[in-house]
């Protein structure tokens, strides 16, 4: 005979009461913890992102954009900072000296934001990484990108890059196995998805890369100009989570929700782009003669522009007063060929200064940094020479022409280099700024 198992219903409502507890104090404990990106925001910790794109998959994928998102969310100041892939370095992971995007695609996005990291000397925890399909997804939920093309495109595509007809993209279809044309008009265009997949995946030769790095990194810098406009919409839960399933990343899915919603904050008409500079060097890599970037100065060059456009970002009084516009132009007064060119690609990358063409002093012979002030505001002076800390300024009277100050003082210009026939031995801040 079978006994029945009778259950005490104060058991019962027991058991719910704990369940329902548990539950309650994990939801309690999420929203107190917050996300990533609310902690840092509440924080106003500056945050750097890795932002990539890419298309194909395993040893076919091939890297088509890299850029380092910097944020300060004190002020709202942000900064695209390009990494081409073509960058020259030791990967000791690989054993070998190669291109940097040979870790994205043997290891992987996180172990490239990493060699990325150690390349910039500065932290940067977070990355998002877009196959052309997902920059695709998101530019429709954008209501596409506005871009301004100098000249038309008509251009041949890889039919694996894009969907559309062989005439023309953008305009529907089923893909073909011919090649699909590419035809954009010149002037201002507003790209749909597929459009702007087309446009990302055009000629990346080495007879077209500089020109694919050049329109990659515009349409970049208006994508997020886009992405901020419309960060309400992005950040609705069900947009958030729709994008969320385009992109690889490290974020959880409230922090991403966080992170499209803050770009509502980020002040669009402050976004530079700044550049890796450096020797284009061919360098034989199994067998095969490949074109490497190096940095600058073994790369301290390019770390110490990292640090000023941090400060910059970060400073209230970096960003200036609005309308407001300080004009700067950098003299070589060393025999460095070049280093008043990547001084003034310096400041240029800072967004915040209107740099004028590079030039050479009076002489070659000066033994230190000289800014001189022309407008006779000291303030303005000031935030010039502390991005290459020098320590000398000197104020002519306003109302003299340029040129006679030049032919006045011979100390309008830069400091000598230091002595050493090899000049990446020595650190970059080796120029002054006219001002």
């Amino acid at each position: 005979m079978k006994r029945r198992v009778h259950l005490d219903s104060s058991i019962v409502i027991l058991f719910f009461i704990v369940v329902v507890i548990a539950f309650t104090t994990a939801f309690i404990y999420r929203e107190v913890r917050g996300d990533t990106i609310t902690r840092l925001v509440e924080a106003d910790e500056d945050f750097n992102v890795l932002v990539t794109v890419s298309q194909g998959e395993g040893a076919e994928k091939q890297l088509l954009s890299s850029h380092v998102l910097m944020y300060a969310p004190l002020t709202g100041r942000a900064a695209l900072f390009h990494v081409p892939g073509k960058t020259g370095a030791i990967l000791p992971s690989l054993g070998r000296t190669d291109r940097i995007e040979e870790i994205y695609r043997q290891e992987g996005v996180d172990a490239y934001r990493s060699t990325v990291e150690d390349l910039l000397g500065a932290e940067v925890p977070h990355y998002l990484s877009l196959s052309v399909d997902g920059l695709e997804a998101l530019v429709d939920t954008l209501g596409g990108v506005q871009l301004f093309l100098p000249t038309s495109v008509d251009q041949y595509v890889s039919p694996d890059s894009v969907h559309g007809t062989p005439d023309s993209v953008g305009t529907g279809g089923a893909a073909e196995a011919a090649p699909a044309r590419v035809m954009l008009p010149g002037g201002t265009n507003r790209l749909d998805g597929a459009q702007a997949k087309a446009y990302f995946t055009l000629d990346d030769s080495e007879e077209f890369r500089e020109d694919a790095a050049g329109r990659r990194n515009e349409f970049v810098r208006e994508l997020i100009s886009e992405m901020t406009r419309r960060a309400v919409l992005l950040s609705h839960d069900e947009v958030s989570a729709l994008l969320y399933r385009h992109v690889e990343t490290d974020l959880d899915e409230r922090s991403y929700q966080s992170l499209l919603e803050e770009l509502g904050n980020l002040y669009e008409e402050s976004v530079v782009v700044s550049e890796v500079q450096g020797a284009k060097r061919e360098v034989t890599v199994a067998g095969e003669e490949r074109t490497l970037l190096f940095p600058h100065f073994e790369g301290r060059w390019l770390q110490e522009t990292v640090s000023q456009v941090r400060d910059s970002l970060r400073s209230p009084e970096a960003a200036g007063e609005p309308g407001r516009t300080i004009e700067v132009q950098v003299l070589n007064g060393t025999t460095e060929a070049g280093l008043a060119r990547r001084t003034t690609d310096l400041y240029a990358g800072l967004g915040t200064f209107e740099m004028r063409e590079p030039a050479n002093a009076p002489h070659s012979e000066f033994r230190e940094t000289i800014v001189v002030d022309h407008g006779g505001e000291g303030g303005a002076a000031r935030r010039v020479a502390d991005v290459i800390r020098a320590q000398r300024i000197e104020t002519v009277d306003p109302g003299q022409q340029q040129g006679a100050d030049f032919e006045v003082s011979e100390e309008t210009s830069q400091e000598t280099i230091p002595s050493g026939d090899d000049p990446d031995r020595e650190g970059p801040r080796r120029e002054g700024a006219d001002e």
